[in-house]
């Protein structure tokens, strides 16, 4: 078998990537023997990879020798040739500049590392990514010759967007040597190919999930609603609660929100001041779950509706398990999720800027919907899954690609 070296944010360890992760790495374990490296030095492992995955742990907070990488950075060619494309593009600030020297710094730190992981596995390895961050610049000054570098874009590691301060430091530097990135979505493909210049080859493998048994609904859950997401700004559950304090008295929604985050606490007074007396809307937010345990739960509950408000997307992984179930997808079109939901087909897209107005608009006409449409829109939901978001195939397709790489 071929030899792949993985790296990773989390996973085995917590919980914030075992859902995407998981039925991708069984696929590429079955053409390759990995060797795992996770930057979570914190959390307990989580999840158990298969057997011929062995796992390791970069203790990225261990402290080291600051002033020996600064030194590197402060010598490095790369460092100067970020200035002065800052400069060029007249987007030069000592903020940038900070962030691009640190992101050096952990690049170098990183490839230390790898350097010695590396060395023990032979003569050609696929070295591939889960994120295009600093991992990318640090797996770039480990490969050697006969290596392939591949990784994937998200969301977070792709746009520069308010979230990281308008600014992904050494984006093009960094992907010099990559050979493949994997996009989740064709919107990221192409913004990509449009903020930055690399010679790597650049398709898109989407996302998967496993497929699940097609809610049956009873009509006393047909007004059961869901959000799914960490309880961060960029999520926007505000936007939720806003709309659902819109909903007029002859209509009776119960929302539960699944995930926690460090807005949790603040979400949940929101939700009490503007909810708590209005007969009509029940809510609930039952906090984070394993992922299988939240697919067994979101099947119990009989949910009818996933709402998604968030300012900032890839494709989530929660709308294609929703669609597994044959739930309709009620999203905003930011990032790639309008390659999922296709409006008035299988769930609402509306605009980006879509307020709490529109968003309760939108649920009040999928409550008034007939019980036909509602059952052709659920069925075009599962459809979507299985044209476009089966775990088997779309990982199956990705680890071939890799395999084959040239």
């Amino acid at each position: 078998m071929k030899k792949m070296l993985f790296v990773t944010s989390s996973y085995p360890f917590g919980d914030r990537e075992a859902s995407f992760i998981r039925p991708e790495i069984e696929k590429l374990s079955e053409k390759f023997d990995i060797t795992l490296v996770s930057r979570n030095s914190v959390d307990e492992q989580t999840s158990q990879p298969p057997e011929n995955v062995k796992v390791l742990r970069y203790e990225s907070r261990k402290s080291y020798s600051v002033i020996k990488y600064i030194l590197r950075t402060i010598f490095s060619p790369y460092i100067y040739c970020e200035i002065f494309k800052l400069v060029k593009s007249k987007r030069l600030s000592l903020a940038k500049i900070k962030k691009a020297i640190r992101f050096c710094m952990r690049s170098y730190h990183f490839a230390d590392y790898l350097e010695d992981v590396r060395k023990e596995m032979g003569e050609e390895v696929v070295l591939y990514t889960y994120w295009n961050d600093y991992s990318v610049m640090a797996l770039s000054l480990i490969k050697q010759s006969k290596d392939k570098l591949v990784s994937r874009a998200h969301r977070i590691d792709l746009y520069e967007r308010k979230e990281n301060n308008f600014y992904l430091p050494l984006k093009e530097i960094s992907n010099k040597k990559t050979d493949l990135i994997a996009f989740i979505s064709k919107e990221g493909k192409e913004y990509f190919s449009k903020s930055f210049k690399t010679n790597a080859k650049k398709e898109v493998f989407y996302l998967g999930v496993k497929e699940q048994e097609v809610i049956d609904r009873k009509k006393e859950n047909e007004w059961s609603v869901y959000s799914f997401s960490y309880v961060s700004p960029v999520k926007r559950i505000d936007r939720i609660i806003g709309a659902l304090e819109k909903v007029p008295e002859e209509f009776e929604v119960k929302w539960t929100h699944i995930g926690n985050g460090k807005l949790y606490e603040e979400m949940l007074k929101t939700a009490d001041a503007k909810l708590g007396r209005k007969k009509n809307i029940s809510y609930k937010f039952v906090g984070a779950m394993e992922n299988s345990e939240a697919l067994t739960f979101i099947k119990e509950q009989e949910f009818a509706l996933l709402i998604n408000t968030s300012e900032s997307e890839g494709i989530p992984v929660t709308m294609m398990e929703a669609m597994s179930f044959g739930i309709p997808v009620l999203g905003l079109d930011v990032g790639g999720v309008n390659e999922i939901i296709k409006n008035n087909e299988n769930g609402y897209l509306l605009v980006a800027d879509a307020d709490e107005t529109m968003i309760s608009q939108t649920l009040i006409s999928f409550l008034k919907m007939s019980a036909e449409k509602r059952q052709a829109m659920c069925k075009n939901a599962k459809d979507t899954w299985q044209e476009s978001y089966d775990q088997d195939k779309n990982y199956k397709e990705f680890t071939q690609k890799i395999y084959n790489l040239e």
